[in-house]
């Protein structure tokens, strides 16, 4: 029973310094270098606070390329506000302005997932011969992408994170940070499970 008992105590403390260790991670994470330039410039979906800062840096000569993670949304599902920000990814993804540039394409993941980005950014990388990129994503989201961004790209490609500062998806979201934190520590065990299993 006492050996249980120390059993059950040590897994708790691992669960709650684990919980710690994240919550820490996810709440202040590492930024990225905004200063880097690389072969091309990622933006993961939703597009909408991440695709402004991916725009920014290929715009100002940080990557030679343009790369948008994208996925088709009805507009009834929703707010008027929200496809108002993704319009410009629209544009580029949907109304095939991107052709204007050679050196912006849109890609859509098999699985609709950070794990099914990772994949497809692979894929991608690989057919460009990109060696380097830098991946626009949210603050909340960054510890998270990082571990599946190297479970699933590995050193292939060297891979730089960023997010955009003020961070507009949270600060214009209706959830709390208390949310957040419970969501990318549970979304991040899940990670750990899936690029176990394959990535």
């Amino acid at each position: 029973m006492r050996k249980l008992k120390t059993i059950s105590g040590i897994v708790i403390a691992l669960v709650v310094g684990w919980f710690i260790f994240a919550s820490v991670n996810i709440y202040n994470p590492l930024q990225g270098d905004l200063e880097a330039r690389t072969d091309a410039v990622v933006s993961l979906s939703p597009p909408p606070y991440r695709l402004p800062l991916a725009e920014e840096l290929y715009a100002s000569d940080h990557a030679a390329h343009l790369a948008i993670s994208y996925v088709p949304v009805n507009p009834r599902d929703f707010t008027a506000e929200w496809m108002k920000a993704w319009e410009p990814a629209k544009r580029y993804c949907e109304d095939q302005t991107a052709g204007m540039d050679e050196n912006i394409s849109c890609f859509t993941p098999e699985e609709i997932s950070t794990r099914g980005e990772a994949h497809a950014i692979r894929e991608v990388a690989e057919s460009k011969s990109w060696d380097s990129i830098t991946v626009v994503t949210s603050r909340h989201h960054i510890f998270r992408t990082r571990f599946i961004l190297q479970r699933c790209i590995g050193d292939a490609v060297d891979v730089n994170v960023v997010f955009p500062e003020p961070d507009l998806s949270i600060e214009k979201a209706q959830e709390s940070w208390g949310t957040y934190l419970l969501y990318e520590n549970l979304a991040f065990f899940k990670a750990v499970y899936e690029t176990t299993r394959g990535c």
